[in-house]
C-alpha cells in the first residue's frame, strides 16, 4: 500500500482529482465530479448530491451518498454503495459488491464473481460473465446474468430475468415474473404469482409455484440439438405448459427411459384446471399408459410421436405426465395445439 492524498471538498460543487496512489476523497455536500483514473485503492465518500464519480484499475471503495448519482469503475475487486437516488453504476472486470440502494438504478458489472443487490426501486441490472449473485430486490426489476452459473433473486414485484448461458438458479419470487433460463441446466422458480417461465436448451427445472402460470420449455418452436430432460412442476393454480419442443434428438423409444430426450409434467393436475399444449396437432401423438418410477403402479401417460428419420419410421418420447391416465387426459380436453 502507497500513501496518497486525503482530499476534502466542500459543501458546494467540487471537482477532486486524486493520484495514482492509494487516496481518501470525500466531496461533503453538493454535485461533485470525482475523478481518480490513475490506479491505487482508493476510498471516496461523495457525500450528499448528484456526485459523477469515475475511477480507475484498482480495489475502490465508493459511498456515492443521497442523490442521482453516476459512477464509472474500469476494473478491480470494487465495493460500492449507490446510495438512495436513481443511480448509474457501471464496473470494469472484477469481482465487485455492489449496492444500488433506494432507488430506480442501472447496474452494469463486467466480468468476475459479481454480489449484486439493486435495492428498492425498479432497477435494471446487468453482468458480465462470471458466477455472480444477484438480488433485485423490491420493485419491478429486469435483470439479465451473462454466461456462468448465477443465482438470482428477483425480489417482490414483477420481474424479467434473462439468465443467459450456465447452470443459472433464479427464484422469481412475489409477484408475476418474467424469468428465461437460456443455454445451460437451469433451476427456475417462479414462487408466488402468476409467472411465466422459459426454459430453453438444456436439462431445465421449472417450477411455477403459486398462481396460474406459464411454463414453456423453450422460447420458440425448436428441435433440440442436444438430448435434454426437463422437468415441469405447476404447482397451484391453473397452469399452462407449452411444449415448444418435440425433443427429437432422443434416441428411439426403448423398454427403459434412461437415456431419452423429453418433458416430465410432475403435478399435473386437471382438477385445478392445468393445460398441456403441443407443438403439433394432438391427433399426431400418441398416448400411452405406463409406469415411469417403476413401483408397479401403471398411472402415467407417456406421448410420443412417429418420425422419419432416414428411411426408418421411428417412435419418439415426447413427454411424460405423472399419475394422470391417458384416458383422463385425452377425453379432458386440457391437451391441445400451441396456437
Amino acid at each position: 500500500m502507497t500513501t496518497g492524498r486525503t482530499i476534502i471538498g466542500t459543501i458546494g460543487n467540487d471537482t477532486l482529482i486524486g493520484t495514482q496512489f492509494d487516496d481518501v476523497i470525500i466531496g461533503n455536500g453538493g454535485n461533485d465530479v470525482i475523478r481518480d483514473l490513475t490506479g491505487g485503492n482508493n476510498s471516496i465518500e461523495a457525500g450528499d448530491g448528484n456526485d459523477s464519480i469515475s475511477t480507475g484499475l484498482g480495489n475502490d471503495t465508493i459511498r456515492a451518498g443521497a442523490g442521482n448519482d453516476v459512477i464509472n469503475d474500469q476494473g478491480g475487486n470494487n465495493n460500492i454503495d449507490g446510495g438512495d437516488g436513481n443511480d448509474r453504476i457501471t464496473t470494469g472486470a472484477g469481482n465487485d459488491v455492489i449496492n444500488g440502494g433506494l432507488g430506480d438504478d442501472i447496474i452494469n458489472a463486467g466480468n468476475g464473481l459479481n454480489d449484486i443487490s439493486g435495492g428498492d426501486g425498479n432497477d435494471r441490472i446487468t453482468t458480465g460473465n462470471g458466477n455472480d449473485l444477484i438480488r433485485g430486490g423490491l420493485g419491478d426489476d429486469g435483470i439479465a446474468s451473462g454466461a456462468g452459473n448465477d443465482r438470482v433473486f428477483g425480489g417482490d414485484g414483477q420481474d424479467t430475468v434473462n439468465a443467459g448461458t450456465g447452470a443459472d438458479t433464479v427464484y422469481g419470487q412475489l409477484g408475476d415474473d418474467f424469468l428465461f433460463g437460456e443455454d445451460g441446466g437451469d433451476f427456475l422458480f417462479g414462487d408466488d404469482g402468476a409467472d411465466q417461465i422459459t426454459g430453453g436448451f438444456g436439462d431445465d427445472f421449472m417450477s411455477g409455484g403459486a398462481g396460474d402460470d406459464t411454463i414453456n420449455t423453450h422460447s420458440d418452436a425448436v428441435v433440440s440439438s442436444v438430448p435434454e430432460k426437463d422437468t415441469l412442476f405447476g404447482g397451484v393454480g391453473a397452469d399452462v405448459f407449452n411444449l415448444q419442443s418435440n425433443y427429437t434428438a432422443g434416441k428411439q423409444l426403448p423398454t427403459s427411459t434412461g437415456d431419452q430426450s423429453y418433458a416430465i409434467l410432475q403435478d399435473f393436475n386437471l382438477g385445478e384446471g392445468d393445460t398441456l399444449n403441443l407443438i403439433d396437432p394432438v391427433g399426431s401423438y400418441t398416448f400411452l399408459q405406463g409406469d415411469f418410477d417403476g413401483d408397479g403402479v401403471v398411472s402415467d401417460t407417456f406421448i410420443t410421436q412417429f418420425f422419419t428419420n432416414g428411411s426408418i419410421l421411428t417412435q419418439n418420447l415426447v413427454a411424460i405426465v405423472r399419475n394422470v391416465t391417458p384416458l383422463d387426459l385425452t377425453t379432458s380436453g386440457a391437451v391441445n395445439q400451441i396456437v
